[in-house]
């Protein structure tokens, strides 16, 4: 019987420009929020993802495995046990994203979880169906804290960081959305509403004739169902 060849996890790339693609700037980012954690007690949310984690012995062995792996391939995480990945999970609940153009970082959990998540024994925990639906609720209550009017405190023009500031006006062509300048923040009521900001009629009109925008095919698949499960995950090949 064959044997099954996992991909060089060096070797991975990121997909979609959601975090930085060099592993030497992610782990300085990792490294900076690491050393940014508070060390208060943990959120409800996060605190009941520790205690599924330490309270069940094949998850806390698989994650406790997941995480030395990691740092006997030589990953840079900012954390070296459960316990302070939790303190990092706990600081993320209530983080807003500032700009950095040279390291886009949209998920910062995602930044913190990638390279525990494809180790052997990442793949065990990331599937368990118990662990995913805890983590679902941190993810939600960060979601929460990112719809709200604490999330703003990146909104402004302040250099490096500000997403208001003339580099990101360049960059994101911020004079093709809806916002009202005058206001504070720009009129933006939390992060998520300015994510997900509108555009002016008439900015971006759809031509039909244009060429297509650069894409790139992910493994793709026919014969398949009419409705269908997939699992997507955050290691890219």
């Amino acid at each position: 019987m064959g044997t099954t060849t996992r991909p060089n996890v060096k070797a991975r790339s990121r997909l979609g420009n959601w975090m930085p693609q060099k592993e030497q700037v992610a782990a300085d980012v990792r490294l900076q929020i690491a050393a940014a954690a508070r060390g208060t007690p943990l959120a409800n949310v996060v605190l009941e993802l520790a205690d599924l984690v330490r309270g069940d012995t094949v998850p806390r062995m698989n994650l406790s495995r997941a995480i030395d792996e990691a740092l006997r391939a030589g990953f840079r995480l900012g954390y070296g046990n459960i316990d302070q990945l939790m303190t990092i999970v706990d600081y993320l609940t209530t983080y807003a994203p500032p700009l950095d153009a040279s390291v886009p970082i949209a998920t910062p959990l995602n930044l913190v979880l990638d390279r525990p998540m494809c180790m052997p024994s990442g793949y065990a925990v990331f599937r368990d169906p118990f662990f995913n639906a805890q983590l679902r609720n941190v993810l939600s209550y960060w979601c929460s804290f990112v719809s709200g009017p604490h999330s703003r405190t990146y909104l402004n023009t302040q250099p490096p960081h500000g997403w208001f500031s003339q580099r990101a006006q360049e960059t994101t062509h911020l004079d093709d959305y809806l916002c009202e300048r005058s206001q504070p923040y720009w009129g933006f009521a939390s992060w998520n509403d300015f994510f997900t900001r509108r555009l002016r009629e008439g900015a971006r009109p759809y031509v039909r004739t244009a060429p297509a925008l650069p894409r790139r095919r992910f493994r793709p698949q026919g014969q398949f169902a009419a409705r269908a499960r997939c699992c997507l995950t955050g290691a890219g090949t």
